[in-house]
């Protein structure tokens, strides 16, 4: 499409129509600045699961995609969706996105558990079963990271939303937000970021 989204695959060993994504958005709300949190986190979270994962190889295929324009209505993953996935019949299995990873705690209550948390809208069933299985993947290969106890049902707005607004499995992978997102992170679309 027009979006300029940045593809990056392992193709799968034996069953390669099956498509696990993982994606971020690169763009920031500022153009001129990277937006560490906002999501340059994100992007390094790309690069590293591709650097770790390409040593290895799987039975089904895995794509990395950086999304350009989430700060402009999720432009980038939308287009992505309508113009590769859809008419090329991809069997997408499951989605996980990484929006501001950066930062552990929460401004509002700096105690609070340094963990991450995973977002589904409408608590899409798919969309939890996938959310289920990368608690259990992060239990068994990373214990140091804390996975908020429950999945949180909520409007995301970031790119998991143009994957689950077409039926496939995705969520949102987001640093401690809680009690309010709003307040979690004060340098949250400024050029502090």
């Amino acid at each position: 499409g027009s979006y300029s989204n940045v593809v990056g695959e392992l193709t799968g060993t034996t069953t390669p129509e099956k498509i696990y994504i993982v994606g971020a958005h690169y763009d920031h709300l500022y153009g001129d600045r990277p937006g560490g949190d906002d999501n340059a986190s994100g992007t390094a979270g790309i690069l590293e699961a591709a650097r770790v994962l390409s040593q290895y190889r799987f039975e089904s295929t895995i794509r990395f995609i950086g999304f350009n324009a989430e700060e402009d209505g999720l432009a980038g993953s939308k287009d992505y969706v309508e113009n590769h996935v859809i008419p090329g019949h991809e069997n997408i299995v499951g989605m996980i996105n990484m929006d501001m990873i950066l930062r552990p705690g929460s401004d509002v209550e700096p105690d609070s558990l340094i963990d991450v948390e995973l977002e589904v809208q409408y608590k899409h069933p798919p969309s939890l079963a996938w959310a289920e299985a990368y608690v259990q993947a992060a239990n068994d290969y990373v214990p140091s990271l804390v996975v908020n106890g429950e999945v949180i049902d909520t409007d995301s707005w970031s790119d998991n939303d143009s994957f689950l607004d077409q039926g496939y499995p995705a969520f949102l992978v987001l640093e401690n937000s809680l009690p309010d997102f709003w307040d979690a992170n004060s340098a949250y679309h400024t050029y502090e970021d």
